[in-house]
């Protein structure tokens, strides 16, 4: 018959949680690497599918871009705004800026 101390297995003051034993003997969880790998190869599978792609950047601007527009007629062409008073038209996006004006 086994034979325990109950103050071991109860909160020493009132409102503190109860102790947990664990087994943290490597022989006990023989399955706990491949958990561990699995649960990795799922998360980064996971971030990849919600992963968005990078398109470009829209360089040129000094401050955080405000307004992004594009033209209604072409869907290449595209305008952005940014704080510092900045604005920038892009013809398509893997080119250069077709011009910039500062206010």
């Amino acid at each position: 018959m086994l034979h325990h101390a109950p103050e071991n297995h109860l909160p020493t003051r009132a409102g503190d949680p109860t102790p947990v034993s664990r087994n943290l003997d490597p022989l006990a969880h023989p399955f706990a690497k491949a958990r561990e790998r699995t649960r990795a190869l799922n998360a980064a599978k996971i971030e990849r599918m919600f992963a968005k792609p990078f398109v470009a950047s829209l360089e040129g601007h000094i401050d955080g871009i405000n307004a992004v527009v594009r033209e209604p007629s072409s869907l290449s062409t595209i305008a952005s705004a940014s704080a510092d008073g900045g604005m920038a038209a892009l013809g398509r996006i893997t080119l250069p800026r077709r011009y910039s004006l500062f206010i």
